[in-house]
C-alpha cells in the first residue's frame, strides 16, 4: 500500500496516537519500506485503530487523522469498503496479498486528499 509521506514521517504520525497499546503494537505490526509502501496487514492494522481507537475516542480521532495523512485517503471512504471484522482477522496475517486490499479500494485513488 502506497504512503503519501515518508516512512520516518509515518512513524512520527503513528507515535502521535495517544495510546500506549498503539505504540507497542506499532513495533510489531507496522512494516514500512523505504520505497514508501506498507504491507496490507499494516494498512489494516492502522485502519482498525482509526475504526475503534481501542475504546479511546481521542485515540480513534487522532488515528483517523493519521490514517488520512499517511495514505491520502478519507477514512470514511475506506470504511465504506472495508468490513471491520474482516480487517480485524486479516491485520496480523503477514502474507495477506496487497492485491486483495487494493481491490477493495479500487477507485479511491482518484479521491486522494490533497496535501
Amino acid at each position: 500500500m502506497k504512503m503519501m509521506v515518508s516512512a520516518d514521517q509515518a512513524g512520527r504520525l503513528l507515535r502521535s496516537i495517544p495510546h500506549s497499546s498503539c505504540h507497542s503494537g506499532m513495533r510489531r505490526n507496522w512494516r514500512a519500506a523505504d520505497n514508501g509502501t506498507v504491507t496490507a496487514a499494516s494498512f489494516l492494522w492502522l485502519y482498525c485503530w482509526a475504526k475503534t481507537g481501542m475504546n479511546s475516542e481521542k485515540a480513534r480521532e487522532v488515528a483517523v487523522g493519521v490514517f488520512e495523512q499517511i495514505f491520502g485517503l478519507r477514512f470514511d471512504d475506506v470504511d465504506k469498503r472495508v468490513e471491520h471484522e474482516w480487517a480485524r482477522r486479516m491485520r496480523y496475517v503477514g502474507h495477506l496479498p496487497s492485491l486483495e486490499v487494493t481491490q477493495l479500494l479500487t477507485g479511491l485513488e482518484q479521491k486522494r486528499l490533497l496535501p
